[in-house]
């Protein structure tokens, strides 16, 4: 399948940190690689991606930039015959038994259509390029090897690590919390240290890490062991292979490292903010959604993509408001642009003309995306007057203020359970009430599995059910629960939430939760405090894993 592409990367602008120029690396290690190709095969590129890798890889480097160095045209990788085409064959997938053994198929194929084209006396299949993203895999590797096509391809690696996703995120668009807790497959970790060091090329090195979990703990050793690697190799550990334009930036104070298993409540917890709930409904990838063309009242047929980061002037006034103040924000927003478009009946001399068309195309940009957010809005709120949707939400609140599942909240999950709610929807409730509660009580949690089975089946929930249970998210209850210290020590729960008026910046964290601190943002909030790290060692001993620090020695 041909894939197709636009622009919409986001500006990385207004920040303190200059994430521009980890996009310049990102796009200067793509355009080396298929420039390496071009001189070698001197020939064009058929380029075949992994759809992991389409929507990261397009945040760094435009459909245009890849055509400008020897791209003819760009595939999705499927396991089927290769593209149509007589450019050489490149791959960029990430290190999958999955990828890999679609590029087998797709080689072999072209291998047996090579044979057919001897016999004609036309001239044989080409060598293949595969580019692993970020590292080799040596399983994958023999996967090829088995499928007697590893002959046929130069493997070779782009260490592409780090994605900008906007102008304050950096990501490494690779899920690997089901690698890490339930296959035992570390291997990812070692990618978080190389993006570190990729970091420090930038921006020097980070004099002070700090952290709190095994894994985390285990990334901090990696990071030292590379810059003693560096040093002893006689190689700067800075600014080392970055282009030209990407060699003025900032320098990073602190870098925290935390466990996702730190906070497995946050991701558990229905997001309220506007940002979250449209991810919810419509699902945001890669700073895009695609929407049913009838969301936005169109007649298409086809799904209509919508660019969804800080580049949207609008979006980002409103990514973060919790979605119950959004209506009015909206009005306000709505009459502000009618009384800009009304202006062009006061504009009588030539200068009043002029300063209206300098502000027009503004008006214009703003009316557009403020029309697509008015239709989300207006699709969100049928989601979110439902009376489960409530129920829900109580539920949770309740979860938090009583440390685990309320007579309420067990109500709201049998109820979901009855009325066949998605089965992700109330495997999250009560994955909360668990971790809350530190366990369900042992008839209580058969009683759930039967209720579950009884409803989606077993083939459904076996496997779930046995996977959340290895990775400690559905557990049966041995020991009281640590929610309640560890909610008064961070002040995780507040009675009263400031209300924030207008375009108001809010300045407390539970407002985005209506009441709740995201207990991980309590700790970036201790990181960045005057004292030391160190004191903060007795309150976070009830999260798994070691609190550690690579700075300067404790007061």
């Amino acid at each position: 399948m041909s894939a197709a592409g636009a622009s919409g990367r986001p500006k990385l602008e207004g920040m303190s940190a200059d994430w521009g120029a980890v996009r310049e690396q990102a796009r200067h290690l793509i355009i080396t690689s298929l420039d390496a190709v071009v001189a070698a095969e001197g020939s064009g590129i058929r380029l075949v991606l992994d759809t992991a890798l389409t929507g990261p890889m397009g945040l760094v480097a435009e459909v245009s930039e890849f055509c400008a160095h020897g791209v003819e045209k760009i595939f999705h990788l499927e396991s089927g015959p290769p593209p149509p085409g007589t450019g050489h064959l490149v791959y960029f997938i990430r290190a999958e038994l999955s990828s890999a053994r679609a590029v087998a198929v797709q080689l072999a194929a072209s291998s047996a259509d090579a044979t057919c084209s001897v016999r004609l006396g036309q001239p044989s299949a080409q060598r293949a390029t595969l580019y692993f993203v970020p590292r080799r895999s040596l399983l994958c590797e023999k996967l090829l090897e088995e499928a007697g096509v590893y002959g046929r391809v130069a493997v070779r690696e782009c260490q592409l690590h780090l994605f900008p996703l906007d102008n304050d995120i950096l990501s490494l668009e690779r899920p690997c919390f089901r690698a890490l807790y339930l296959d035992g497959d570390h291997s990812a970790l070692y990618s978080v240290a190389a993006s570190i060091l990729q970091l420090e090329q930038l921006y020097d090195p980070i004099p002070a890490i700090r952290g709190k979990g095994a894994c985390a703990q285990q990334v901090a050793r990696l990071v030292k062991q590379m810059r003693q690697l560096d040093s002893a190799r006689a190689r700067p550990p800075t600014r080392r292979d970055a282009p030209d334009g990407a060699r003025r930036c900032r320098r990073i104070g602190r870098m925290l490292l935390l466990d996702r298993v730190c906070d497995m409540v946050t991701p558990l917890l229905t997001e309220l903010t506007y940002e979250g709930l449209v991810h919810s409904v419509f699902g945001i990838r890669h700073g895009h959604v695609d929407l049913d063309p009838s969301v936005l009242g169109l007649s298409s047929t086809r799904l209509v993509k919508r660019e969804l980061n800080s580049s949207d002037a609008l979006y980002a006034q409103i990514r973060n408001r919790n979605f119950g103040d959004l209506g009015p924000l909206l009005r306000k927003l709505s009459h502000d642009v009618s009384e800009g478009y009304e202006e062009r009946h006061t504009a009588h001399t030539v200068y009043q003309i002029r300063d209206f068309m300098r502000k027009l195309s503004k008006l214009q940009s703003t009316h557009k995306s403020l029309s697509m957010h008015v239709h989300l809005a207006q699709r969100i709120q049928l989601y979110t007057s439902a009376a489960d949707f409530h129920a829900r939400i109580s539920a949770e609140q309740e979860a938090l203020a009583n440390a685990g599942a309320t007579f309420d909240g067990e109500a709201a999950l049998e109820d979901a359970i009855g009325r066949g709610a998605p089965l992700s929807s109330v495997l999250r409730l009560a994955c909360l009430f668990s971790v809350l509660g530190n366990g369900f009580k042992e008839k209580k949690l058969a009683a759930l599995h039967s209720e579950l089975v009884a409803q989606y089946g077993y083939a459904a929930v076996a496997l779930t059910l046995s996977a959340l249970h290895k990775v400690g998210l559905l557990r049966r209850a041995d020991a009281r629960s640590s929610w309640p210290a560890l909610r008064k020590a961070l002040d995780l729960v507040a009675d009263d939430v400031h209300e924030v008026q207008g375009f108001e910046q809010p300045t407390d964290m539970s407002y985005f939760y209506s009441g709740y601190c995201p207990l991980s943002t309590r700790i970036i909030g201790w990181m960045i405090a005057p004292t030391h790290w160190s004191t903060r060692e007795e309150a976070l001993r009830p999260l798994p894993g070691p609190l550690f620090w690579a700075d300067e020695p404790p007061a």
